[in-house]
């Protein structure tokens, strides 16, 4: 098993990106700039999470292993790991980050499940699992079961995230079926990386160990200083209620993504150092929200798109220079 206190490191989307959904548009010389970059601004810049596009697979396999490959390879050249997440199910409309929809699992509601079927309240494997997503997880993880670049695998970021899947039973049974189904495809093929599921903290300690029982530890993404968790007080009881809950269940616990954004520069740094300075009292290793700007949701200023809650949470400018107080990271890493 990784030691989870000791990774330090950025989920990345490259600057070019409107979509964390990117692979058929892969510029590795860019990547490359980007991540070297991340490096020397941030010498404890150990491992990148990264958000994997199966449609992109789907379009074309053969580009898409290259591109992966490649990725892996420009990473490890720089001594970072990586943290592939094979399916992402947050979304937003500033603008939307793509990847799975309720039409992809909730059973009856569209032709792209194939004869992926729900019969009585169980999914079966069938041979819709495999046209959709089955040959994107044996390329994917299959072809990389054993490689040592790979620090853990993500198998989805941040389900049960839309009020659907939260509020409704029959949505949210359908999600976790198929994030069991995930699970057990993956499983088949023997990662000698931890297999984990990067849950969000909207629904308290509960909820970040909603899919524990398919999840080798607790991936979570514990953010303060917005609406959702404006009192810094409570984060700091949140996050002792996760660890208490992670060693009641012999798990270990990653904040795989972390650190609430903000336009004003000294202001999202503050909040840097609040949540880091929680995290690392507490033995929690992270992977911060996000590495550089990007044309992605909430990694640029209003001037290059629309934002939300989160402003920006961009640690590198579009100039390439330090984001003003957030070398803050190094006091941590």
């Amino acid at each position: 098993m990784i030691e989870l206190s000791k990774v330090r490191g950025f989920n990345y989307v490259p600057s070019y990106a409107t979509t964390g959904m990117w692979w058929s548009d892969f510029r590795p010389e860019t990547i490359e700039l980007e991540l070297a970059r991340g490096k020397e601004f941030f010498p404890g810049f150990t491992t990148v999470r990264v958000f994997l596009g199966y449609n992109s697979y789907l379009a074309n396999p053969s580009q898409f292993e290259e591109t992966f490959e490649s990725f892996l390879q420009i990473a490890a050249d720089l001594g970072i790991t990586t943290a592939p997440v094979l399916f992402n199910r947050w979304h937003s409309g500033l603008p939307d980050f793509g990847g799975i929809y309720l039409d992809h699992f909730l059973p009856g509601q569209s032709y792209t499940q194939y004869e992926l079927i729900s019969r009585g309240e169980e999914y079966r494997h069938t041979i819709g699992f495999d046209k959709q997503f089955g040959a994107y997880i044996r390329s994917v993880v299959g072809g990389h079961a054993a490689d040592p670049r790979v620090l853990f695998w993500d198998l989805c970021n941040e389900p049960f995230f839309g009020p659907g899947s939260s509020e409704d039973a029959t949505v949210g049974q359908a999600e976790t079926a198929w994030l069991e189904l995930v699970a057990d495809e993956v499983q088949t093929y023997g990662p000698k990386a931890p297999v984990t599921v990067g849950t969000h903290a909207l629904h308290g300690v509960d909820g970040a160990f909603r899919m524990s029982h398919v999840s080798d530890f607790i991936s979570t993404h514990p953010y303060v200083d917005n609406v959702w968790m404006p009192d810094r007080d409570a984060f700091l009881e949140f996050l002792d209620a996760l660890v208490a809950r992670a060693a009641a269940e012999g798990k270990g616990l990653l904040a795989s993504e972390t650190v609430w954004g903000a336009i004003d520069d000294l202001a999202r740094a503050d909040t840097v150092r609040f949540t880091l300075e929680a995290l690392s009292a507490r033995d929690i290793g992270f992977l911060v929200y996000g590495l550089n700007h990007s044309l992605a949701s909430d990694l640029h200023l209003p001037e290059f798109g629309s934002t939300g809650s989160a402003g920006t949470c961009e640690f590198i400018t579009k100039r390439g220079a330090l984001r003003t107080g957030h070398e803050v990271f190094n006091d941590f890493a």
